[in-house]
């Protein structure tokens, strides 16, 4: 939202972009992006004041909130699957159309998908996600050094996850989230950027599901983004957890292997004598990430 003489109050800013929305055919915005807009404030006894304007977004900031995530896309696919927005929700139908062809469709989900996929994330807005999600386990991803599951408690329509230290090729999709969800990867600064969502209106239900099957072990889901049916954000927690291999590990000194530190460095020490930490070991043709 790029405003000429507009005061930099970020209310203000929004009182100003929800006007419009609300001002809209069936509370969809459908604004023109880059052409100078009149916005009137005040009341005619308080001497009104009229500011010019120029909308401005990301591309693929459907519900303008400033960033492009899966609840864009889940918007999207709401619209598509409906006729219509999620009720109480902003819709930028501008946004969305991402054609121009004046309707929302699968063409729109897929152009929306891409603008996620090239979304450049600011570090802060990362690292935020992540001190919210620690706040709530309601949904909790599992990391475990060399696969992923997701434990939930809510009906779950999109999962957005960031892995760092790990290249697309290197992710392994589980069969079930394949033949059910339509996935999207692709790398990006520091990691690989995954969507699992659905064009039909599936949905995750309660319980436990194994998403990342495989991936490489020093590999980090750093950061989620989960929504429901109705595009909103649902909380959730990112835990990690040493694989079913350390217990073979600590119970068994005679386990032929091979094992590393995290910078890819041989260690000869007997594992029972290594410091407590993260290791990485290989065994039968395979690396895991363990902890001690």
């Amino acid at each position: 939202e790029i405003g000429l003489g507009i005061p930099a109050d970020p209310l203000f800013r929004s009182s100003i972009l929800w006007n419009l929305y609300s001002g809209s055919s069936n509370y969809v915005l459908r604004a023109p992006k880059g052409e100078l807009l009149a916005y009137t404030h005040g009341q005619p006894s308080q001497s009104p004041v009229t500011y010019l304007l120029r909308l401005d977004w990301q591309d693929g900031d459907v519900n303008a909130d400033q960033t492009v995530d899966v609840s864009d896309l889940q918007g999207v696919i709401y619209y598509t699957l409906n006729d219509q927005k999620v009720n109480g929700q902003m819709f930028n139908f501008t946004c969305a159309d991402v054609n121009a062809d004046e309707a929302i469709n699968v063409l729109d989900v897929i152009g929306t998908v891409d603008h996620i996929l090239a979304y450049e994330e600011p570090a802060a807005a990362r690292a935020s996600v992540v001190s919210g999600f620690a706040a709530d386990n309601r949904n909790t991803l599992t990391d475990t050094g060399s696969a992923v599951t997701l434990t939930a408690t809510d009906e779950v329509a999109a999962v957005q996850l960031f892995v760092s230290g790990a290249a697309s090729g290197q992710m392994h999709v589980a069969d079930d989230i394949k033949g059910r969800f339509s996935v999207a990867i692709r790398d990006v600064a520091g990691g690989v950027r995954i969507l699992i969502y659905s064009l039909s209106g599936r949905t995750l239900t309660p319980g436990e599901h194994l998403l990342l099957s495989e991936m490489p072990a020093e590999a980090q889901v750093v950061s989620a983004t989960l929504t429901d049916a109705q595009a909103c954000r649902l909380p959730a927690a990112i835990t990690s957890e040493p694989s079913a291999i350390d217990e073979q590990i600590v119970n068994s000194k005679s386990v032929n292997r091979k094992l590393f530190d995290l910078n890819g460095r041989r260690i000869s020490e007997d594992w029972d004598l290594l410091p407590a930490g993260i290791y990485i070991i290989e065994m039968n043709g395979k690396q895991y990430k363990v902890k001690k």
